[in-house]
Formats: C-alpha cells, structure tokens, sequence
C-alpha cells in the first residue's frame, strides 16, 4: 500500500473521511472516495497478503490455514497460487508476490486526478470502471503475465524488487490498454510528495466554494504541514503493530470472573464512550466481537506467554480497577481518552496509566492538547523524544506534570521532528517544556510503564529489572 499514490491517497482520505474527522460535506466526500479507491483494490491487498503468509504454513496445515479465510480473499490469493510451486526460494516468492501487488495498485492517481476530476464521485467511478485504472483488473493480468516466465525472471525481481519487476512488465495490457505505473512511489516519502498529495487530494475541496467557508479553512489548516496529518508515515513493520488491533495468545471469555484477571504485568484498555458499538477483541477463528457503550476490552500481557483477552461491563471494569495491584502496568488506547477532558471511566482515568496512540494523527494530537492539555486545569504538558532502534522511528512522550498520564505517540522520525517544531511555536493556552529523558521518567513505576509498552508495542524481550516480580530471575 505505500509503495504507491494509490495507498498513500486512501490514507490522507482516511485522516479526513472516518472518525475522528468531524461530520461534515469534506467529510462525506473523503468517505465516499476513500470507499470506491478500496473496493476497486481489496481483492489485490488481501490476495497477496493471505498468499505470502501461506507461505510459511506447512503444506499439511494449509487446509485449515484456508479454513480461517473468507473465500473471496482465498480466490483473489488464487491468482498467484502458480507461484508456490515454482523452483525458487521463499524469498524470491514473497519478493514476486508483493511486486505484483505493487504494480497492480500503481495507477497513475495523481497525474490524472485533476485531469479526470477524481475529486468527483462520478467521475472517479466511471474513471476505476476502465480496467488499467482498477487494481483488481490489473492484478490477475499480472499474475498471468509473471506465471508465463522462466524462474531466471522471477529471481531477478526477487533481487531487484519493484524498479525490476516495472523493468518485465512492460507492455501488460488490461482490454487491450497498456498499464502505467507511473503511481509507484519508492521509499523513504520526502517533503516535497507529501507536500503534492494534500494539493493534489485537498486542493479541489479547498476551493470547492459549495463547501462552508469554515470548514475548508479547517482543511486548509490542518494540511499546512503535511507531515503532521498524514497517517501511516512510519516504516512498514511499525505500521503494522500501529493498527488498532492488539494481538494476544491465550483465551478470549465475552464477561469473566474478575478475580481471574489479576496478576498480568501489563493490560491494553479501550474503553467504548461513544453511544455506538465499537469493534472490540477480534478472534481469529470466530471474528470480531462488538463493544457495548461504556464496555471495555482488554487484552492481558506477560513476558512468559501467558495471555488472555475479555470483555468487561462497566460494574466489572470498575471492581477490577479497583483491585489492580501497583505494578500492573495499564496502557489506554486513545479511543478511550479525549486527553483533558472528563470522559471514560473515572476511576480508570484516574489510576496511573500510559496512552498509547494508535488511532490519532500527531496533528489531531497537536490540537487537542494545545487547548485542553492532559489535566483539566493544568496549562502545562512536559515532552520528551525517544528514538528507536529502528531506523527513523521515533516516540514523542508527553505528561502532566502530576506524573500521570504518560501519552506515547509513535512515528516516523521526520514526524516527530515537525511535531517539536510546532510544540515550540504553539501559542495555545498550554505550555509546552522540553525535557530529558530522566525527566520524563520522573519515577520508577513511571519508568517501568513506559518500558513495557514500548518493549511490548516493538516486540521485544522485557529487560530483567521491568519483570514482574514473580518472574524475576
């Protein structure tokens, strides 16, 4: 998805067409396009996401690998079942299979965005129906194209990636049209792309004057530093534990005992205060389960595997908030929390806890807290950088002066960079003091919070001293 306009497109779309964004026409707009620009790519991503992770299922577990899948993800992942039997590595295949998938999604989007007025519903209905435009046309013509060459080819791509693959492809035709890939995008995204895409996507909507006049000056803002709104900016592998989704072994019960949920080091909290059912835990063999208004998931994690994930009603959460003992480590999700205003359950507000950003883009977070900060009545929020073992990432920490809560914002380097720029020129009511690392962790439950959410969210072993003391060595 980021290795093309198309994907980055359908992110910058998301930030403006699902929630948070405010109800609005912009909105319904983005919603309307964001919602074409993926049924005309869903049978792409999920072919080749389902095939490649196949690849490393034994042969004699393949049936019931099958078994968990819808069967329109299992036919669009037929398309590249020729390569699983050819002569070439698991790499290689891997390598192939995400190329196709790359080149299929590579539509020419911005070049001809404003040319065929795809800021237009109709016009970019009509515009998807042609079959070069349409991923899920262009990927089966792919597919057939890459099955018909000898195995020197394919490892050629698996060495040369994308830039080789573009190289064999040439000439591959959908209803006799050539296919462009000129909507392929090489990595690391610069200033000046992102810059293109918001004129690009937004442009059109800015100038749109049947659109209130308040909201396109909102847009307008918000896009000024593209950077800061445009989700999905950090690297692949970090993207993927971004989603909200959190990943578990161990059982799942809908309403437990609450005295069976004690004794877990560290436990990711969303908490539903919306009046709607939310998405909650997703099981991987019985699909996802709904939360309730004012129901909260949690998924339970330990350093020695030990695992669960249930569903709490509100008389449950607050018992078993009551009862956490001093070393459980809490992390909310920012669904639950709208920073420094009073919303979700008190006692959980309460309780010292890490907010873990999955759901916001830095510059809703920038926003926010420049008005209300992390505390009613407190104007002052301290921040910190922390950056990552992985190459250009990076973590913005902010917290109350009280200590608690610690909000964890996880993103790309240049990110981070633009969001400590825009804190030093904030000119909200609430101010923002830069702080060294030894400040941010002012205690050491503070200090250990902070390390297991970060040793969980990177998927690494915990260091010793942050173990919980039954599992000290």
């Amino acid at each position: 998805m980021k290795g093309s306009e198309l994907g980055w497109a359908q992110l910058a779309l998301s930030s403006e067409g699902l929630a948070p964004a405010p109800p609005s026409e912009i909105r319904e707009r983005c919603a309307n396009l964001l919602e074409l620009f993926i049924q005309a790519s869903r049978y792409t991503q999920e072919g080749v996401a389902t095939f490649v992770v196949s690849l490393d299922v034994p042969e004699e577990d393949l049936a019931t690998y099958r078994g968990y899948h819808p069967q329109d993800y299992l036919d669009a992942a037929g398309a590249l079942e020729w390569l699983r039997k050819r002569g070439v590595d698991n790499e290689t295949k891997f390598a192939v299979a995400f190329a196709i998938g790359q080149l299929a999604l590579a539509i020419p989007l911005l070049d001809e965005w404003r040319r065929e007025r795809l800021f237009d519903i109709g016009a970019t209905r009509h515009w998807l129906q042609v079959g070069s435009n349409r991923p899920d046309r262009r990927f089966p013509a792919l597919c057939r194209f890459l099955s018909a060459q000898p195995d020197a080819v394919l490892e050629q791509i698996g060495s040369g990636g994308v830039v080789a693959a573009v190289r064999t492809c040439r000439g591959v035709a959908v209803d006799g049209q050539q296919l462009s890939f000129s909507g392929h995008v090489e990595p690391p995204l610069s200033s000046e792309f992102m810059l293109h895409l918001a004129k690009t996507i937004f442009g059109d909507l800015v100038l749109d004057f049947s659109i209130e006049a308040e909201a396109r000056l909102e847009l307008l803002k918000r896009w000024r530093i593209p950077a800061l709104s445009l989700p999905g900016l950090a690297p692949t592998l970090m993207s993927v534990v971004l989603t909200p989704t959190t990943s578990v072994k161990g059982p799942f019960h809908l309403y437990p005992r609450i005295d069976e949920l004690h004794g877990y080091p560290l436990v990711h909290v969303l908490y539903n205060n919306t009046s709607e059912p939310l998405p909650g835990v997703e099981l991987l063999e019985g699909g996802e389960q709904w939360l309730r208004p004012r129901e909260a998931a949690l998924w339970f994690v330990s350093p020695d595997g030990r695992g669960r994930a249930c569903h709490l009603r509100p008389d449950a959460l607050r018992e078993w908030v009551e009862h956490l003992d001093q070393d459980t480590t809490v992390s909310l999700r920012d669904g639950f929390s709208n920073f420094g205003l009073p919303t979700g359950e008190p006692r959980l507000s309460k309780r010292r806890h890490i907010l873990l950003v999955q759901n916001q883009t830095p510059g809703q977070i920038l926003t926010v807290l420049s008005h209300v900060g992390l505390e009613p009545g407190v104007e002052e929020v301290l921040v910190a950088v922390f950056q990552s073992d992985w190459p250009d990432v990076a973590y913005v920490l902010l917290r109350s002066p009280s200590g608690s809560p610690v909000v964890v914002v996880p993103t790309a380097l240049i990110t981070a960079r633009r969001m400590i720029e825009e804190l030093h020129g904030a000119t909200g009511k609430v101010r923002f003091h830069f702080v060294g690392s030894a400040e941010m962790m002012r205690s050491w439950p503070t200090t250990v919070d902070i390390m297991r959410v970060l040793s969980d969210f990177e998927g690494r072993d915990w260091q010793q001293w942050i173990l919980p003391t039954d599992l000290l060595i």
